[in-house]
């Protein structure tokens, strides 16, 4: 089990420990009278949140902003940091946690300004769900208790329909002749 010592995580490279000399760190541009992150820093940050934060809360600071030692306090700073992470979604995660920092660190007067306000947050990436299967629409339309429950699983399934328009469609809607139903998206999509 890792001992939350930032220079003890098996799973993090040395340079984001900071065991490696500053020069190796990521250039960045000078900033007149920019100061850089400290151990000492993220104690006093560590210690302000034990009283309001849960164990887990600490721990999370503790490994993302253990990393963050020696990085310049500046938006390039900043994003330097952000864009060495490899750890894709989660590297908001990241992001949160410098915005609280830097914000605590502002309103204690150890920074003039809050660099985190010239800075992007990363951008998300938006997770695909799967399509439900024949087999599991199956599953799903045996563990129905009433037909209608049956007719609003079908009628998303087999029309692609959102649950939004499938919540808003009435029995007048129903083109029983042409046997479709109107959407959004389409016209109207076919009843199968």
């Amino acid at each position: 089990m890792w001992s939350g010592r930032r220079d003890s995580n098996p799973r993090q490279p040395a340079w984001k420990a900071g065991t490696l000399p500053t020069e190796l760190l990521p250039q960045l541009k000078p900033d007149n009278g920019c100061e850089q992150f400290t151990k000492y820093l993220l104690e006093e940050f560590i210690k302000s949140r034990a009283s309001g934060s849960s164990k887990k809360t600490l721990e999370i600071y503790q490994l993302t902003l253990g990393s963050f030692v020696g990085y310049p306090l500046t938006p390039d700073g900043i994003n330097a940091y952000l864009n060495s992470l490899t750890c894709g979604n989660a590297n908001h995660n990241y992001f949160r946690c410098i915005k609280t920092l830097c914000r605590w660190l502002y309103h204690n007067h150890y920074i003039q300004s809050n660099p985190v306000e010239r800075v992007l947050p990363p951008k998300r990436q938006k997770k695909l769900l799967s399509a439900v299967s024949k087999e599991q629409l199956e599953i799903l339309l045996s563990h129905c208790h009433s037909e209608r429950g049956k007719a609003i699983i079908s009628l998303l399934w087999y029309s692609g329909m959102r649950l939004s328009e499938c919540a808003n469609v009435k029995a007048s809607d129903f083109s029983w002749d042409e046997g479709t139903v109107p959407s959004l998206l389409l016209s109207s999509i076919p009843l199968h």
